[in-house]
């Protein structure tokens, strides 16, 4: 079985000022092994669920033991997202 998580605290709904603003970090938990593509898919559902622009994201958080994923890594690099790493 898949677990997938993704997470988005918002304290205010966020709207684009401009397209270069991006304040937004999504964390990530996800199971080894899973595609880029699923990654990709639930951030997108959430940003439209919640009214937001993929252009807002400034960056990807996530354990520091999953900072060598290639999927995320990937991701993060053609999207020029920053890609960081917490300690649980």
């Amino acid at each position: 079985m898949l677990v997938f998580s993704l997470v988005v605290r918002l304290k205010v709904k966020i709207r684009m000022m401009d397209g270069n603003s991006r304040v937004l970090w999504v964390g990530i938990g996800c199971q080894q092994g899973t595609s880029r593509r699923l990654i990709e898919a639930a951030i997108q559902e959430v940003c439209r669920a919640h009214d937001l622009s993929e252009g807002a994201i400034a960056g990807i958080a996530t354990l520091d033991q999953k900072l060598k994923t290639s999927e995320l890594m990937a991701l993060c690099h053609d999207r020029q997202w920053d890609l960081r790493g917490f300690v649980c």
